[in-house]
């Protein structure tokens, strides 16, 4: 297996958005999981799942993960400008991982949800992503 690189692809991906110059323009923060109180909009990162397709001669892993986009703005459309940044952000970029080799991360699927929480209306994008990883 290509070692288990949840972690460094985790990294990457928060690395990625963290620093994207137009994503931060539209959210307070990314983070693994909000503060309590956090400001919206935010980002977190959510869950994901590793698959070994490793062959006799190569190291190979399937990695899927969602990204979670949380906005209490009045309507869907800055959720929505979110998630598009974050396409923009994540789908077939190049991103460095420490020690295995991304060989590529793309955009699956997303959902546009409607919450209630504590009284408030709260708008949840949800995005997944499937990523190959290779050893380097």
């Amino acid at each position: 297996m290509t070692g288990f690189a949840m972690d460094e692809l985790q990294a990457a991906v928060f690395a990625a958005l963290d620093t994207d110059p137009a994503l931060s323009l539209k959210i307070n923060a990314v983070w693994d999981e909000a503060d309590a109180g956090a400001p919206y909009p935010y980002i977190t990162m959510g869950d994901g799942s590793a698959h070994d397709l490793s062959g006799k001669t190569e190291s190979l892993s399937e990695h899927m993960f969602e990204i979670h986009i949380w906005s209490d703005a009045s309507g869907r459309m800055e959720s929505k400008e979110i998630m598009t940044a974050v396409h923009s952000s994540l789908h077939l970029m190049p991103l460095n991982l420490a020690t295995q080799k991304l060989i590529y991360i793309r955009f699956m699927d997303a959902e546009d949800k409607r919450e209630v929480a504590s009284n408030n209306i709260l708008y949840h994008g949800i995005m997944r992503f499937k990523a190959m990883i290779g050893s380097i």
